[in-house]
């Protein structure tokens, strides 16, 4: 028997250790002289493994396995990149082009999953802001629900556009989601998310919320994205959202988590963005830490079951590229997709191929990193840290989630 690879140890009090397997997600706290060889019950949470045991062979394995699952299909629409707000860190500035999902676009959407109806299919609705173009949600629900086929759907929105009209829809489309955006109390959201034609959303949202609440099965995810400007606004907001929405939350209907802003386009203020120790850190003080990361698969970039759709029809792998057509593997008009283009987005910059990666103890939960950023990395030579947080606090975390969760 050998200790396995993945293992991590921690020293805890009263001559106890923690020990976290990265690869199974077993969390174990024993005795410290009780991890040793001879103590075979650890194999079974994974901490001992047999002599010819490759590990690193099975996570890849089933990193690669996950690469090509086509079990289902995950579609993310964006029906228009057009947005109502105007927030500086939009990472889709410059690639933003005025225009709504047109007839040819649906009509090849449409097709597209009526070919694969036997699968399950979720859709994202996706912007800029998706509700400028209700239309094409319609038509496209309606196709769906007229051909019997079954889906499941979810929107990412700013939450400022929800007339009774689109409320009213919202379980007869299966929308089972609904991610809204609060950037801080009103008047730091208002400065931060203003309308372009002026003027703050902080009110009409929380309203346009308490109407989705009211009038559909939706879960609504509230996301906070902060800075060094507005992290200490969470937990008053997070208090207001409680004395307003306490039911929902005890039924488990709404949250509201923190999130942080990255720097993707170098805007006017990204000098105050966290970074992501910063923000781990702030979990942590917040008590917002309940579970350990774990088996990390590929991101929608390599997964053959994910594509997103322009509104000019154009197919991507990555939410981030939406509108930047040097990304583009295809369209959804013509029902092609350039085989090249997804293999080579599948599988060049793997994080097998990276040796650091290969001997680091914590890939099983975090894949060698963002895999755009991976292939800016190596095609481009350019010096990018693709080390998620965890790998610098993954002790600290380890010990955090054990006392949340057993203590």
């Amino acid at each position: 028997m050998k200790f396995s690879k993945y293992n991590i140890v921690v020293p805890y009090k009263d001559n106890t250790c923690i020990v976290f397997n990265t690869l199974n997600g077993a969390l174990v706290r024993m005795d410290s002289q009780d991890y040793n060889l001879q103590n075979l019950g650890q194999k079974n949470y994974g901490i001992l493994v047999d002599d010819d045991c490759n590990e690193y062979l099975l996570y890849k394995y089933r990193y690669l396995s996950a690469i090509f699952n086509c079990r289902s299909i995950h579609l993310t629409i964006a029906t228009t990149m057009s947005c109502n707000f105007n927030c500086p860190y939009c990472f889709e500035e410059g690639h933003k082009r005025d225009g709504f999902l047109d007839k040819d676009a649906i009509r090849g959407i449409q097709s597209f999953l009526k070919s694969k109806k036997t699968k399950p299919i979720s859709i994202t609705w996706f912007g800029g802001e998706p509700f400028l173009n209700w239309n094409a949600i319609q038509m496209i629900s309606n196709y769906l629900i007229d051909n019997q086929i079954d889906f499941s759907a979810n929107a990412i929105t700013n939450g400022s556009i929800f007339s009774p009209s689109i409320i009213n829809k919202i379980d007869e489309y299966h929308i089972k989601n609904l991610q809204i955006t609060l950037d801080g109390l009103k008047d730091t959201h208002d400065i931060k998310r203003q309308f372009r034609t002026g003027g703050g959303s902080f009110e009409i949202i929380l309203k346009n919320i308490k109407h989705i609440l009211e009038h559909s099965q939706a879960f609504v995810s509230i996301r906070v994205n902060l800075d060094r400007n507005n992290i200490h606004e969470f937990k008053p907001l997070k208090d207001e959202v409680l004395s307003m929405f306490s039911l929902y939350i005890k039924n488990k209907r709404l949250a509201i988590t923190p999130n942080y802003i990255r720097d993707r386009t170098s805007f006017d203020g990204c000098t105050n963005c966290l970074s992501p120790v910063e923000f781990y850190t702030f979990e942590s003080s917040i008590n917002q830490i309940r579970s350990l990361p774990l088996f990390k698969g590929p991101c929608p970039l390599r997964s053959m079951s994910d594509i997103c759709i322009a509104p000019d029809g154009e197919i991507y792998k990555c939410l981030e590229h939406i509108g930047d057509k040097i990304h583009s593997i295809g369209n959804i008009k013509e029902g092609s997709i350039n085989l090249y283009r997804q293999a080579d987005l599948a599988l060049t910059a793997l994080p097998f191929e990276n040796e650091e990666c290969r001997n680091c103890e914590i890939l099983p939960i975090c894949g060698g990193g963002c895999s755009a950023e991976a292939r800016k990395k190596v095609l481009e030579n350019k010096k990018i840290n693709l080390c998620p947080a965890e790998r610098e606090v993954i002790k600290d975390l380890i010990v955090k989630v054990y006392e949340n969760n057993y203590i």
